[in-house]
Formats: structure tokens, sequence, C-alpha cells
């Protein structure tokens, strides 16, 4: 009788580890529905990258020497932002003329507008020119940007 109630123990706690492996797996294995989430989640922040951008440049535009702007999520803050100005004289004179700070309060308050929260996001900010990249990277920003 001890040997049946022991091998109906070992198949009981067999079947539940078995269990638990069973949905530790399901649990690591995306869904579809996982993706789709991610999907929309990557599109919605690929917007609003888009739109803090375009505010900027549109804003800044025939005023400072703005080459372009690359936004990304931060690794040790919320965002980071690329800022690249036509040649390296233009970056210094927009750092001396407090033009720099001006783009960072932009860039700062674009982000603002889409916290759910109203807290204000952290930003780190990277400036560069086009001359610069073009010089280290023959013009490759994707290769600049690594």
């Amino acid at each position: 009788m001890v040997k049946k109630s022991r091998s109906k123990g070992k198949d009981q706690f067999k079947a539940l580890v078995d269990l638990k492996a069973k949905q530790l797996r399901s649990s690591q294995i995306p869904t579809d529905e996982d993706f789709a989430r991610a999907d929309a989640l990557m599109a919605a922040r690929e917007r609003k990258f888009a739109v803090v951008r375009d505010k900027v440049l549109r804003s800044f535009a025939g005023q400072i020497p703005l080459h372009d702007i690359f936004l990304f999520c931060g690794p040790a803050t919320d965002y980071d932002a690329y800022v690249f100005y036509e040649s390296t004289a233009d970056m210094e004179a927009c750092r001396a003329n407090g033009a720099e700070q001006a783009i960072r309060e932009d860039i700062c308050q674009g982000f603002a507008e889409f916290s759910e929260h109203g807290t204000q996001p952290t930003v780190t900010f990277n400036f560069d020119s086009h001359e610069n990249v073009k010089r280290q990277c023959n013009g490759n920003y994707d290769k600049y940007l690594r």
C-alpha cells in the first residue's frame, strides 16, 4: 500500500512539474496578439518621433541652419536626440548664441506633449554637423549613429 501511495505522489509531482514547464514555455512564446500590440506601440512611437522632429524643424526653419534631427528611445534616458547642423561653424555659433538651448527646450516640450502623466521626459542630446558626418562617415548617418 505504501508503494502505491509513493507512486501516486510521484505521478502527481511529475504532472505538476510538467504543467509548470508548459505554462513557462507558453508564457515565453509571444502570441499573434503580442506581436500586434508591439507593432502598434512601435508605430505610435514612430509617429511621435515624426511629429516632434517636424515641429522642431519647422519652428526653426530659416532661423537656424539645421540639417536634420534623429530621435530614438534612449538606453539611459527616455529619449536620445541627435541634432545635426549644416556645418561645424553653425553648430558653434548656435551654441554661443543660445539657439542650441532653444532647440533642447523645443524637443523636450514636444515630448512632454505626448507624456501621459504630464511629466517632463529625460532626453540625452547630441549635437554635431552634417559636415562632420560627411568627413567621418562619407555622409552615412546609419554608420555614424551606430
